[in-house]
């Protein structure tokens, strides 16, 4: 899915709230970890951020294919082929990819796009992207900066930043980045970037200001009203070897909110465990961990990657 479609807001909640690897599995993309890279080019003013990185390992395709199979992804079996065919995008050479959006405007489409970095020829990546929106394509210039508007209403602009570098989304989004791209317009900052920054090295690494938002009006277990009032929330997704690993941080306003949260998240892995009626996914639960610092709350969870995918299809709602 790309950004100006719509981004599945249940999907970014499970990643704010359990952990990045939902989102992995929402947005399949892949990255790679730079200090000049993607991050530079997104806009100042957007609440949430998303990269993934599958370059971290010699075995990007194996590795992206143990992210994409922790969710469903439809009757095909083949991640990358269900990605590619999705997107345009091929996993192979596409280096990093930065989702961002702005969701203070309640509209899931209002704002929002993807940086894409890629080895694949820049005619090539463009072509493969067009060839997913059931649109016709024109050429425009933005900023001296070649951008394909779609003929039709998919809202799906194609900008160009630079050979291999792509900007994909609404018009105002990629317009933006163009700007950022061409120094003209500052890059994403503040809270959002500390917060982005703080997060792990990983394959995928989130951050958002606007935890309030992918809160649902009820969370079973999960007493939902705590999380509202977190400034910040950004974490980590892994794979070390066999193992699969999710490093949460959350940000609140107050030591007194971060305790309240704590304990919300402590109480909530209790309670999944009595009462998750899938016995791997409640033994899963065990190996959360849930420490605060001042006003940060940090969840941890490590699981052998089998066990780890078994509990993101449970939260799917998935057999």
């Amino acid at each position: 899915m790309v950004p100006g479609d719509g981004i599945s807001r249940p999907k970014l909640l499970l990643a704010v709230a359990i952990g990045a690897v939902v989102v992995g599995g929402a947005l399949l993309l892949t990255g790679e970890s730079t200090s000049t890279g993607a991050i530079e080019q997104v806009p100042a003013g957007v609440d949430t951020v998303v990269r993934l990185d599958l370059t971290i390992t010699s075995d990007r395709l194996r590795q992206f294919a143990a992210v994409a199979n922790g969710a469903p992804l439809g009757a095909s079996s083949n991640a990358t082929a269900v990605f590619e065919n999705g997107t345009g995008i091929d996993p192979g050479p596409a280096r990093e990819v930065v989702v961002f959006s702005d969701n203070r405007t309640g509209n899931e489409s209002a704002y929002g796009g993807l940086v894409l970095h890629t080895n694949a020829g820049t005619d090539a990546a463009v072509a493969g992207i067009q060839n997913t929106t059931n649109s016709s394509y024109r050429s425009t210039t933005y900023n001296g900066a070649t951008v394909n508007a779609p003929a039709n209403a998919s809202n799906r602009y194609i900008g160009v930043l630079g050979e291999g570098q792509l900007v994909v989304g609404t018009q105002a989004a990629v317009r933006d980045t163009i700007d950022v791209s061409e120094g003209d317009a500052d890059p994403v900052g503040g809270p959002l970037r500390r917060a982005y920054e703080n997060t792990d090295n990983g394959t995928t690494r989130f951050a958002t200001t606007a935890s309030g938002r992918w809160v649902p009006a009820s969370g079973g277990f999960l007493d939902t009203e705590a999380y509202r009032k977190l400034d910040t929330a950004s974490g980590t997704y892994y794979i070390d070897g066999g193992n699969a690993g999710l490093t949460v941080r959350l940000g609140a306003s107050s030591k007194a909110n971060a305790q309240t949260v704590a304990q919300a998240t402590r109480g909530a892995t209790v309670i999944g465990q009595r009462t998750i009626e899938n016995e791997s996914v409640a033994a899963a639960l065990e190996s959360v961990n849930v420490t605060r610092e001042g006003e940060t709350v940090t969840v941890r969870y490590r699981q052998p990657l089998g066990a780890f995918q078994r509990t993101v299809r449970y939260l799917y709602g998935e057999p």
